[in-house]
């Protein structure tokens, strides 16, 4: 009675918070609202579009966008997204806290399949967190998402999933099929991801023919030193890797930065926040950043991390920079937390948490 009672009172709260939110100018993103608000996701599967009005809002709250989608209830969000397939973007779909049963990964399977009788569609985001046992979901997933030839952007977010520590390449195993794909996004946290499965993955998008922006997310895995077979897309103008609360080392970040120096001039903007991991400046990496400057037409260029030696680490840093001529790139930094850093606007705009 009393957890009866806890989803009403919350589901209270959260009809105030559209309404407030509604409120607000139009223009406002709604995953914005999303990353402010995330206590509404306790409980709640939210598929919302990305820039609706408030008025288109407050029908989909009213038609039940919202809701409580657990144990094998699928068929409910595949009646949703039936209704939705001439929608070129479709809502954000988070599938959360799925229980774990072997038969729920059939009904994954028909879910995903409701979504390919949308061709036209060009903007997809997909959420699953807290599942358990889904099977091969990553595979079937892949394979569907693969269909898609006119899609543009893609945001998938697979975090929080202890059932997913294995062959998780397969999640990008397809996606050089994605002839229009511009812009991915992945958010990858704690998944006990190491050096290989990142390579593998880095190598399936490595043919995606218009891939311009890659944003990955990949705190708290299990990420080391073995970057130098990492083949990145050298179609790329910017580049975004999200790798704290990892064990990457300075021989990491070493074959990390040579990989980056290689791919190509088309590379603009680069960012990598390494806070957290295991890492000094040293007259290698200072080496390697003048190769990426010289090779590169960068526009921005921000590194984050957290070292034993700070101090030292800063004045090598900028002697690196004036001894190369370099002080045009315009932010290179080094923090001692997360939570004093600066940002670029670019970093973030677009990068759904």
């Amino acid at each position: 009675m009393t957890q009866k009672n806890n989803r009403k009172q919350l589901k209270f709260k959260n009809n105030f918070y559209i309404q407030s939110f509604c409120q607000q100018k139009k223009k406002h993103n709604i995953q914005q609202f999303l990353i402010i608000n995330q206590e509404i996701s306790t409980y709640f599967e939210l598929m919302m579009i990305q820039k609706s009005t408030s008025k288109e809002m407050i029908t989909l709250f009213q038609n039940g966008i919202i809701g409580e989608y657990q144990d094998n209830e699928i068929q409910t969000l595949q009646q949703i997204l039936k209704n939705l397939q001439k929608q070129k973007s479709l809502p954000t779909l988070l599938i959360y806290k799925c229980k774990g049963r072997e038969t729920i990964h059939q009904e994954y399977k028909r879910f995903i399949s409701e979504i390919n009788l949308n061709e036209e569609l060009i903007d997809l985001k997909m959420k699953f967190q807290y599942n358990i046992q889904v099977g091969n979901i990553l595979k079937d997933l892949s394979q569907a998402i693969s269909q898609f030839y006119n899609l543009q952007d893609l945001y998938i977010s697979i975090n929080y999933l202890d059932c997913l520590n294995q062959d998780f390449n397969w999640l990008t195993y397809h996606f050089k099929n994605l002839v229009n794909l511009r812009r991915l996004s992945l958010n990858l946290q704690k998944n006990d991801i190491n050096d290989f499965d990142l390579v593998l993955l880095f190598q399936n998008i490595y043919d995606c023919p218009n891939l311009k922006i890659l944003k990955i997310k990949l705190e708290y895995n299990k990420l080391k030193e073995h970057f130098q077979e990492l083949n990145i897309n050298p179609n790329l103008q910017q580049i975004q890797l999200f790798m704290s609360q990892n064990k990457i080392n300075s021989k990491g970040l070493s074959n990390l930065l040579e990989q980056l120096s290689i791919i190509g001039n088309s590379l603009q903007k680069i960012f990598i926040d390494l806070t957290q991991n295991i890492i000094n400046f040293n007259s290698k990496i200072s080496l390697q950043l003048y190769h990426i400057f010289l090779n590169l037409r960068l526009s921005d260029f921000c590194i984050l991390t957290s070292a034993s030696n700070p101090i030292l680490d800063i004045i090598n840093l900028i002697f690196a920079c004036f001894q190369y001529e370099l002080m045009k790139i315009n932010v290179i930094q080094q923090i001692m937390s997360p939570s004093v850093l600066f940002n670029p606007k670019w970093i973030y705009q677009d990068l759904y948490i």
